[in-house]
């Protein structure tokens, strides 16, 4: 299995030992009556040598770009918010004791950012978006 899917496979896994469905690069939206769920996406993968890598070693290093969503529904909004709160501080708390980091090229740290939501296609449903920069090394 190639370094990018094992490391999205750990992502996904993470998400399930949250306790809540996952799909992996669900097209669909989520419905409210679907939720709690996460939705994984595979995201972009571009080339991302270091600074001074040797031309037989310049198409190892890359960056992934894995985005993992999370949709929540209710008609209370401070209590969805609460929801929300805690379910990302428990998958960032999960993600940092998963094996993904030792995935990682030596030296390097994933880079995190998380953007709430709420669809507008769904008035009951929120949620967050976490999108993920990866740097791994291939070996193939």
């Amino acid at each position: 299995m190639d370094r990018s899917e094992q490391i999205l496979q750990e992502i996904v896994s993470i998400c399930e030992g949250l306790g809540v469905p996952v799909d992996l690069d669900r097209v669909q939206p989520v419905d409210d009556s679907e939720c709690p769920r996460f939705v994984v996406r595979t995201g972009e993968e571009q080339l991302d040598p270091p600074e001074g890598a040797r031309p037989e070693t310049v198409g190892r290093r890359w960056m992934m770009l894995p985005q993992v969503e999370f949709y929540n529904a209710g008609s209370d909004p401070a209590a969805l918010r609460t929801t929300n709160v805690q379910m990302w501080s428990n998958f960032r708390a999960a993600f940092f004791q998963s094996p993904v980091l030792e995935m990682l090229s030596h030296g390097t740290l994933p880079a995190i950012e998380r953007n709430m939501t709420s669809p507008s296609q769904h008035p009951n449903v929120s949620g967050f978006f976490i999108d993920l920069a990866l740097t791994f090394d291939r070996r193939d």
